[in-house]
């Protein structure tokens, strides 16, 4: 018994459609994947943008950062070492950090800024002048009229 010509259209229609099907699916994901997971391009983009910032500053010896931007809530977070003992020296570094970020247009207002400044000798900056806490980079173009 042969397949009738209908039958093969039929048949030929859905594993087109099921192919289309599985590569929209794949493709959706990836955008999904990469745009509100926290691992995608953008926060790699957000990893490389703070990381090159805070090593352009003056005193800075290195730096890790962790962003994760997604959908629903992300952070910024960075451990900045310090090449001194001294905390003005270390003070003075802190703040040009902070100006550093604020100077580039890339980084979005609500971001963070540093949590964590390390000395040379393991000690970290308990507070940083002029804010309470970690502020936003808003509060520190604001603070400081920076407007990249």
């Amino acid at each position: 018994m042969t397949a009738k010509p209908n039958s093969i259209k039929k048949t030929t229609l859905i594993v087109a459609s099921a192919i289309v099907g599985i590569i929209a699916i794949v493709l959706i994901g990836t955008f999904l994947t990469n745009n509100f997971s926290g691992n995608g391009s953008n926060s790699k983009a957000c990893n490389k943008v703070l990381n090159d910032t805070i090593l352009l500053v003056s005193g800075v010896e290195s730096v890790t950062v962790d962003c994760n931007l997604q959908f629903g809530g992300s952070w910024q977070r960075a451990e900045v070492h310090l090449n001194t003992n001294d905390m003005t020296e270390a003070q003075t570094i802190a703040t040009n950090v902070m100006k550093a970020y604020a100077s580039q247009k890339s980084i979005e207002d609500s971001w963070g800024t540093p949590q964590l400044y390390v000395l040379k000798d393991g000690s970290t900056l308990k507070t940083l002048s002029d804010f309470n806490g970690a502020p936003s980079v808003r509060q520190v173009r604001v603070k400081y009229n920076i407007y990249p």
